[in-house]
């Protein structure tokens, strides 16, 4: 697997043994989810602080004895793309494994209500591999790599978690890896900043991915150069991880909080890739048991206003032209030249809210958009929570202000599940014109609706 790292990052440094939280001192205060090979807490330090435990259940004299072989090496590894381990031991017949908690979120819920742009999507490969290969590097292995235990952490770094819980499936490593990164494929989207070197090689090798087009070491390898490709630069990384970091801050800051007194879920969790086949994002539904819930009836969709309309000469509706004298020029009085004239107002494409959607917003995340460039924004719609998962899709309106025409360019689709109050993404529309422009986001499914617009090219004359 080909990657760019520092070589610094590649040692494995033993944690000082005063970091440690002693197992028999953690207080569990709540389980967090339930997999097959154990269930996740969250506990309290005798400190105060709080951390993540796993709970493997008892297991035999065999895998027990690959665990402690295993359990030295899990503590002393460390890496900027691994969540670390803090201490593993055994308590009331079970084997506990202690991590730095988690303070960002998982890939699989960043990519439910988002996706991500080529230079986002390299900085996860590149997270991934070089996580892999520092555990490789260790003797050890991840064993339950995917969506779910890939971290994308408050500040926008990647790093894998969970990982070495399961030792019995040593060489699953590099054929999870190839499946995660064809299902990120579908995440990533084509229409970024155009001015990005190597965006099209990566997605290129992603979808080689996808289909499963070649070797795992080989399609790994092409993976990592064409990731690192896109991130060549402090400005391109720089970028990713700030837009990385965004999304997650936005995702944790509105994320409704839990009553009080009420558990988590517990939802078992399947670890075969049988039941991680991606599902088709057009439906728009997950599971049979979601359409069953379907709300019958969407509110009807609000048609746009009409262009307008150029009649003929003589025809009903428009004066007919008056005959004119002759132009005559006098050389004394020169003509006055004509005033520029005023850009026209931003039309309005549809209501502000419409059936689910009880708002849109779009918001620049470059500064003011210039004519002739790409305008990087972010695309938030509000949704009145539903009983079953939606589809929510919108594209980009660019109003020529001087013209009056008006450019159809793609948006985004991201699903928004059972219960959400929001979904949003990223986008770079490319504007084109050197005149005044404003660019609106509509919204073609559920409802239509429009966003206020973004003016891009100042107020001035035509």
């Amino acid at each position: 697997m080909a990657e760019r790292a520092e070589q610094a990052h590649d040692q494995h440094d033993e944690i000082p043994p005063e970091t440690c939280p002693a197992l028999a001192s953690l207080v569990l205060t709540e389980r967090r989810c339930s997999w097959p090979i154990g269930d996740q807490w969250t506990a309290r330090a005798a400190d105060g602080g709080v951390v993540d435990v796993w709970r493997l259940p008892p297991m035999d004299a065999a895998a027990w004895l690959r665990w402690a072989e295993a359990a030295p090496e899990l503590v002393r590894v460390r890496h900027p793309n691994l969540v670390p381990v803090l201490a593993t031991g055994e308590r009331d017949g079970d084997t506990w494994v202690v991590a730095e908690p988690d303070a960002g979120c998982s890939l699989r819920r960043l990519l439910a209500v988002t996706t991500l742009t080529p230079e986002q999507g390299a900085l996860v490969v590149v997270g991934v591999l070089a996580g892999l290969r520092a555990l490789h590097r260790a003797g050890l292995t991840h064993g339950c790599l995917d969506e779910r235990t890939v971290h994308v952490g408050a500040a926008g770094e990647v790093r894998l978690g969970e990982w070495s819980l399961d030792l019995d499936r040593p060489d699953s490593d590099r054929q999870a890896a190839v499946a995660l990164f064809g299902r990120l494929r579908r995440s990533v989207r084509p229409h970024a900043h155009r001015s990005l070197d190597g965006a099209a090689t990566l997605l290129r090798t992603l979808d080689a991915c996808r289909a499963g087009a070649g070797e795992e070491v080989a399609l790994l390898e092409r993976a990592g150069t064409a990731a690192a490709a896109v991130l060549e630069g402090r400005r391109a990384r720089a970028r990713a991880v700030a837009g990385l970091a965004a999304l997650v801050g936005r995702l944790r800051r509105d994320q409704p909080a839990r009553p009080a007194g009420q558990p988590a879920p517990v939802v078992p969790l399947p670890s075969s890739r049988a039941a991680w086949a991606p599902r088709r994002r057009r439906s728009g539904l997950i599971g049979a048991a979601l359409a069953a819930l379907a709300v019958a009836g969407a509110a009807a969709a609000v048609p746009l206003v009409a262009p307008h309309v150029h009649l003929p000469r003589g025809l009903p509706g428009r004066p007919a032209a008056r005959a004119s004298a002759p132009a005559t020029t006098s050389l004394g009085a020169p003509v006055a030249p004509r005033a520029p004239a005023s850009p026209r107002p931003v039309p309005v494409l549809a209501p502000a809210a419409a059936g689910p959607i009880t708002g849109i917003e779009i918001q620049p995340l470059a500064g003011a958009c210039q004519p002739n460039a790409a305008c990087p924004v972010q695309v938030t719609v509000r949704l009145q929570p539903q009983l079953a998962a939606q589809e929510v899709r919108w594209s980009f309106r660019v109003f020529d202000r001087c013209t009056g025409t008006t450019a159809v360019l793609p948006g985004g689709t991201v699903t928004a599940l059972a219960g959400w109050a929001y979904v949003y993404a990223t986008g770079a529309p490319a504007l084109g014109a050197g005149h005044p422009l404003a660019v609106i986001a509509v919204t073609e499914s559920p409802a239509a609706a429009a966003s206020p617009a973004v003016l891009a090219g100042g107020t001035g004359p035509c």
